[in-house]
């Protein structure tokens, strides 16, 4: 107690905390730990997948059009896959449909890229 100054709120508080005592033991509560759950559950984001993208083209007929025509040239592994068309607005150049596939794990996302680009094949792994 030498330490605290003896005057102001602090030294106040801090005397009667010393003076009450350990504070008690919250009474258990069924709902606390499921509640804690639902709410980090919530507010937590899942890990976005990672994926490719195979090109970006100016509609989505053509995108659509571009994911067959490199899925019949490769075969497996992407014949099995399911793209994903997404439209980006890009400032001063318009509209792109993206084609990207997904996947469940990074070393995948990159060994498939490495094949198509050994094969002359666009292939990016992005960045969002």
């Amino acid at each position: 107690m030498n330490k605290l100054r003896r005057t102001g709120l602090a030294w106040v508080l801090a005397v009667g905390c010393m003076a009450a005592g350990p504070a008690p033991a919250p009474a258990p509560s069924k709902t606390g730990p499921v509640l804690r759950q639902a709410i980090l559950g919530a507010t937590a984001r899942p890990a976005p997948r990672p994926q490719i993208q195979l090109g970006a083209f100016r509609d989505q007929a053509s995108a659509a059009q571009g994911w067959s025509k490199i899925a019949d040239m490769v075969g497996p592994p992407l014949n099995a896959l399911t793209p994903t068309i997404v439209p980006v607005d890009l400032p001063g150049k318009g509209r792109f449909w993206r084609v990207r596939v997904r996947f469940d794990n990074a070393a995948d996302a990159k060994a498939v890229c490495a094949v198509l680009r050994a094969r002359a094949i666009a292939c990016l792994i992005p960045r969002d």
